[in-house]
């Protein structure tokens, strides 16, 4: 099963999420709506709650592994180059 991520966020956040995003499907159940969008290629959830919070679910996707190296400040280093026996540079 899919790790999911949730978080607590405003009103704001859901509005601005769900101007890019295509909405699939959305309900009210008591005093909270239920949202069922599709952003940046994911499924997720929202549910706006009366107080103006909102609990947003979406999956867990794990980054893709990075061929570079970062340094401590985040700048991106190049891999280093690798001699071969014949002298060439890869």
């Amino acid at each position: 099963m899919t790790r999911l991520l949730w978080q607590i966020a405003g009103i704001q956040e859901l509005s601005q999420q769900l101007v890019d995003a295509s909405l699939q499907q959305s309900c009210a159940v008591s005093d909270a709506t239920v949202y069922h969008f599709r952003h940046d290629g994911l499924d997720k959830l929202a549910i706006s709650l009366k107080d103006g919070q909102v609990v947003m679910i979406s999956p867990d996707v794990p980054q893709a592994q990075r061929r570079r190296r970062q340094d401590l400040h985040g700048e991106t280093v190049p891999p280093e180059p690798v001699v071969t026996d014949d002298g060439k540079i890869k």
